[in-house]
Order: C-alpha cells, then sequence, then structure tokens
C-alpha cells in the first residue's frame, strides 16, 4: 500500500524547516508507547545515565569564584501496553535518582 502525496510532502517540509534549526535533542527523547501504543503484553524498559561537571560562576567571561557542580542523574523507565476492551492502555513508571555536589557550599 503506498502513502498518499501529502505524507510525503509533510516529511519533506519537515526536513526542510529542520535543516536550519539547532539540534540538541538527546536520542532517548522518545520512546515507544510515547506516542504510539504498542502491542498489548509488550513491556519496554530504558535507562537514563546523565554525568556533568562544570565550573564557575563567570560573569563578562571572568571566573568570580572557584567553584564547581557535579551533577549526576539515572532514571529507569518501564513501561507495558494492555488492552482494556477496545483501547490499548500503555502506563509508564519512571524511577529517578539524581546526585548533585555544589563546591563552595555557599553556591549552593
Amino acid at each position: 500500500m503506498s502513502k498518499h502525496p501529502s505524507f510525503y510532502l509533510a516529511f519533506l517540509l519537515g526536513l526542510f524547516l529542520q535543516a536550519g534549526l539547532p539540534l540538541s535533542a538527546a536520542v532517548n527523547d522518545i520512546f515507544p508507547g510515547d506516542y504510539f501504543p504498542q502491542k498489548p503484553g509488550k513491556t519496554t524498559v530504558a535507562l537514563y545515565a546523565y554525568d556533568r561537571n562544570s565550573g564557575g560562576p563567570y560573569a563578562d567571561g571572568h571566573k568570580l569564584l572557584d567553584g564547581a557542580v557535579d551533577m549526576s542523574i539515572l532514571a529507569l523507565r518501564v513501561n507495558r501496553a494492555f488492552r482494556v476492551g477496545d483501547t490499548i492502555v500503555t502506563p509508564v513508571m519512571v524511577l529517578p535518582w539524581t546526585r548533585i555536589d555544589v563546591e563552595p557550599a555557599p553556591l549552593a
């Protein structure tokens, strides 16, 4: 079955509009079950991991303090599709964990 010509036009328009935009979204921004339901009985598990170290603060390009922020984030995301009558329901559970260390303490 071939797609309607408007599908291809919308696809090309989307590519054109995104060409000039900076791409900063992570690959894991959209998971199965976010916009389209999965098959009933299917389970998806994803693990986010993020680590960042920053220094500062800065003002006008000059470092004001010898400060640092060390941040780690983990999140476990689980979803499972169920059939309820004629509808597919996909509940999502997210378990986050975060550790943030700020030095010196007055910056916190």
